[in-house]
């Protein structure tokens, strides 16, 4: 009787232990759950302004692709040595998981959508054959004011509204001779191609 009571004394010992150890593991979940809510929701303003930027201003993407980069953050929050390092930690897997969300989505052809034989190269178009000397030289052939306005506009890339600001011009006036200067540029280039053709 004595050794039945001793095994079950035994046996109920080590079932308070392994209870004790299970509320002090639930314990310690908890207080990493705490501790990443408190990270998290500190970080959320910078990583969903990360995530609208990486989704180009979609705010659902971006609300989904911060909540999936937060479940994977929990899921390896013991991995995070440094809690000063939290928001480029997760940043990294918000970008891994937007790498992941375009995997999904990139369309593979399968064997029979490729075709048999190779299609053909199409032959450029006449405006895709000239070059950037043959633009220099029809820009050089455009009289003043013209020729001002398109370097500013084609080659420095300022609006009209920058160009009359730099020049000093009306707006108005600054586009027209924007248009004008690329109805003169058309016809020069056009002429040039028309030169090599023969």
């Amino acid at each position: 009787m004595a050794r039945a009571e001793r095994l079950t004394w035994s046996y109920g010992a080590r079932d308070a232990a392994r209870r004790m150890d299970g509320a002090g593991l639930h314990r310690s979940v908890e207080i990493q759950r705490h501790r990443f809510d408190q990270l998290s929701r500190a970080a959320r303003p910078t990583l969903l302004a990360v995530a609208l930027r990486i989704c180009k201003r979609d705010q659902a993407t971006a609300e989904d692709l911060l909540q999936e980069a937060l479940l994977r953050a929990w899921n390896n929050f013991a991995a995070l040595q440094d809690e000063a390092r939290m928001i480029p930690w997760l940043v990294r897997i918000m970008r891994n998981c937007w790498i992941d969300l375009c995997r999904k989505h990139t369309k593979h052809p399968t064997v029979s959508e490729i075709p048999d034989q190779a299609t053909s190269v199409e032959e450029p178009s006449p405006w895709q054959r000239i070059s950037v000397d043959d633009f220099r030289r029809a820009v050089e052939r455009l009289e003043e004011p013209y020729r001002t306005v398109v370097m500013l506009r084609d080659v420095d890339g300022l609006t009209n509204e920058e160009i009359s600001l730099r020049t000093g011009a009306p707006y108005a006036t600054v586009a027209t001779r924007v248009h004008r200067a690329h109805k003169q540029l058309k016809d020069i280039l056009q002429r040039a191609l028309n030169a090599k053709e023969e």
